[in-house]
Formats: structure tokens, C-alpha cells, sequence
């Protein structure tokens, strides 16, 4: 759990492949940069990132969009806050990566479309 941590450079998680019920919990978290290695993903549902907040993506993450919202897409279903997915976005956009922010944001827009039919 790094609910609330600051880390001023890399948070980098380089532990192997999480168990089926660790949960990580990046609630609140700073880091300068976020090297969010695939291998190291929690299973889905268990990645808690509202409020996490990070400054670039380092260079050794996997770049493509849809691994950015894969990534995004670990975080428990019922409770999909936007802050996330807004996050995301701003950072490839200050990366220069202007299309991929624009489809984390399609990404966002579906998503919180796909939860509201299920409501009904």
C-alpha cells in the first residue's frame, strides 16, 4: 500500500507479478515519474489510483495507448472515478503525445457511458 505516499523520482514496482488479491493502492500518491511495468500489474479490479498523481511516464513503460488504458481499466469497476483517466491524459498531452491523451480521454468517455447503461 503507498496510499498517500511522495516519491520524488520513479515509482517503479519491479516485484513480479502481484498474487490474485494483492490490492495496490496508489490513493493519493505523488511520484515524479511512473514506470507502471506490465508484468507488475495488479489483476484487475485491484489497482486504486484516485488521486494519484505523476509528472511523466518513463520510457521504459510499454508506450502505446491501449496499455495506458488497460492500465486504467484495472481499477475496480464499481468505483471508476475520472481523475485517473484525466491524469493520464494531461501527462501523455504534456509529453507531447497529443493523439494518445485524446484517446485516453474516448477511453474515459466510454467507460463511464458503459457503467451508466449497466445502472439501468
Amino acid at each position: 500500500m503507498f496510499l498517500a505516499a511522495n516519491i520524488s523520482s520513479v515509482f517503479e514496482l519491479d516485484a513480479g507479478r502481484l498474487q490474485d488479491k494483492t490490492i495496490l493502492d496508489l490513493s493519493d500518491a505523488k511520484a515524479g515519474v511512473l514506470f507502471n511495468k506490465r508484468t507488475c500489474w495488479p489483476h484487475k479490479g485491484n489497482l486504486k489510483i484516485h488521486g494519484f498523481e505523476y509528472n511523466l511516464i518513463d520510457e521504459r513503460a510499454e508506450r502505446s495507448t491501449q496499455a495506458d488504458i488497460e492500465w486504467l481499466r484495472l481499477q475496480p469497476r464499481d468505483h471508476l472515478p475520472a481523475q485517473p483517466y484525466e491524469q493520464m491524459a494531461t501527462v501523455l498531452r504534456n509529453m507531447g503525445l497529443q493523439e494518445e491523451a485524446a484517446n485516453v480521454e474516448i477511453a474515459k468517455n466510454d467507460d463511464f457511458g458503459a457503467r451508466l447503461d449497466r445502472r439501468r
